[in-house]
């Protein structure tokens, strides 16, 4: 967080390491801790050295003390089977605030069915990855979790961007397709799938497919300010974990 490493090779064959920090966050002596110990790691290698002799006994010992609890997840707990368990039981309760919009549970559950069966017609396919590009109105949580039921990938492109990295991410990511609608300037010029398009659909489609904990929930970009933007990928055992009740 707010320091970024980058190691790379010199035209006599040396590595070396350049740092990006942010000075309100980090002191110099600091960042000189950091990449003291990534030096030594980098100068010893880890395939023949244990870690303790590459970072010695003390730093060693500071390491193995941190232990966080062993929890055990339910393998069938994913983003759409996380949210049918909230649906069933807050079906009548308000699930998303818009301004003077509102959408319960019940009303959430389906407009995302919808969305979901709606995407699955139009050929997308559990691993295949959906962008979206929308305002924050009433119709962004259903068309994140109607592409998660699909077995998809969301990713999130901000309507703010610059052009260049909004295509550079349609690129890169391999998107199947984007979603956005007509009160998004930026979307005029894309080939994009309209999100009240796909709401006014019929919302049956057989039975929707059954999400792996290991696929993919999200793809994530970097801000790219140390070179071009990378996209993370987050599974649904990774948000099956954050949500967990005795995570801290």
């Amino acid at each position: 967080n707010h320091m970024t490493f980058s190691l790379f090779y010199d035209q006599n064959g040396g590595l070396n390491m350049q740092l990006d920090y942010l000075k309100s966050v980090y002191t110099r002596e600091r960042v000189r801790y950091f990449s003291d110990a990534i030096c030594a790691i980098v100068r010893r290698g880890v395939r023949e050295n244990a870690l303790s002799q590459m970072i010695g006994e003390e730093e060693y010992g500071k390491v193995t003390s941190l232990k966080g609890k062993q929890i055990a997840i339910d393998e069938s707990l994913t983003i759409p089977s996380l949210f049918r368990r909230a649906a069933e039981r807050y079906r009548d309760r308000p699930a998303v605030y818009a301004g003077e919009d509102a959408l319960t549970f019940g009303q959430l559950d389906v407009r995302s069915d919808t969305i979901a069966c709606a995407l699955v017609r139009r050929g997308v396919k559990q691993g295949d990855f959906v962008a979206y590009m929308l305002k924050r109105d009433e119709r962004l949580i259903p068309t994140i979790l109607g592409i998660a039921k699909s077995g998809a990938a969301f990713i999130p492109v901000d309507p703010a961007y610059p052009a260049e990295r909004i295509s550079y991410i349609m690129e890169n990511s391999g998107a199947s397709c984007l979603i956005s609608s007509s009160d998004v300037p930026m979307a005029a010029g894309y080939d994009y799938v309209d999100v009240d398009g796909l709401m006014e659909q019929p919302a049956e489609c057989g039975v929707l497919p059954d999400i792996r904990q290991e696929q993919p929930a999200y793809m994530i970009y970097t801000s790219g300010t140390t070179g071009r933007p990378k996209g993370v990928i987050l599974s649904h055992r990774g948000i099956a974990n954050i949500v967990h009740p005795d995570n801290n």
